[in-house]
């Protein structure tokens, strides 16, 4: 254990390194928050379509695996991904006051 501390104490966290891990921290936290609250208006497959998309699973398998058309692929991806961008754009007005 003193090995290590003693390779990592010369290692120095600069302004410039935390706030990159802020920023990038406190875009993870409004992202995920954001996605909560979106859960919340979306009922049948809106969700399960936009994660996976998110995964880069072809439309044409999530199509496929849900029963659903490529079109309707699409536009639940395109709903989901609006409210998204509305919630967190919400959030952080709110967190921000």
């Amino acid at each position: 254990h003193e090995d290590f501390r003693a390779e990592h104490s010369e290692q120095k966290l600069t302004h410039e390194d935390f706030d990159k891990i802020f920023r990038r921290e406190w875009a993870l936290y409004l992202s995920n928050m954001a996605m909560k609250r979106v859960k919340e208006c979306f009922s049948g497959h809106a969700i399960e379509v936009f994660e996976l998309t998110m995964k880069e699973v072809p439309a044409e398998e999530i199509a496929r695996w849900l029963d659903i058309k490529v079109d309707t692929v699409y536009k639940l991806r395109k709903r989901v991904n609006r409210k998204l961008r509305e919630e967190a754009t919400q959030l952080q007005q709110e967190l921000m006051l």
